[in-house]
């Protein structure tokens, strides 16, 4: 998909999506950051998920547009089980034979907790960083110029075939996020916590 995304200069994000109360926010971050347990809190807080992995982002008028794509959050054993979910009423990526086993490569997966509309407005955007104390809950930061463009160019969906640079599409629609879209770091606590306190951005 991804290269059939690149291919129709379709937009997207390595990242998550995800909406409450009509509003979405995109969550980005480097590899192993985190996106995907924290993206399983928030659906524990009452999120609803919209997108993983693969999140398009659009422009409709004045707006910035989320829509629904792949809903379905990979987790491990060790986040499924801390969250209170049961591993055995739960899919795994892979269950064709001779899968493996390991929940680390063969996760399980997170359905769609709710229903959700066709695209949603996108809010914020969230960059994980480094994880504070567990009893911090979630903390916002604003980020510089440049660390906001670093990190909406270092998450832009690429080609896993054929490596090339980003668009004139690409780089109008990046441009026009960082002007119109608030972009923020975001510090997760340490630890997995279902029921988080969060900050007003987030409601």
């Amino acid at each position: 998909m991804r290269s059939v995304f690149r291919a129709r200069d379709i937009t997207s994000f390595h990242g998550a999506a995800l909406e409450r109360n009509g509003r979405a926010v995109l969550l980005l971050g480097a590899k192993e950051a985190g996106k995907s347990t924290a993206a399983a809190m928030l659906m524990q807080s009452g999120w609803t998920l919209l997108s993983d992995d693969l999140v398009r982002v659009k422009q409709n008028g004045d707006h910035w547009m989320v829509p629904t794509g792949f809903c379905h959050l990979k987790i491990s054993l060790h986040t499924a089980q801390t969250l209170g979910f049961d591993p055995h009423q739960l899919h795994r990526r892979w269950t064709i034979p001779g899968a493996p086993e390991d929940s680390r490569i063969n996760k399980f997966v997170l359905e769609c907790n709710a229903p959700a509309l066709p695209e949603t407005p996108l809010h914020a955007i969230f960059v994980i960083g480094e994880r504070g104390p567990r009893d911090s809950g979630i903390q916002l930061k604003p980020m510089s110029g440049v660390d906001r463009l670093r990190a909406l160019f270092g998450n832009l969906t690429i080609d896993p075939c054929i490596v090339t640079p980003p668009s004139p599409e690409q780089l109008r629609i990046v441009n026009r996020l960082l002007s119109d879209i608030e972009v923020q770091a975001v510090s997760f606590p340490n630890g997995i916590i279902s029921g988080l306190t969060l900050p007003r951005s987030f409601q």
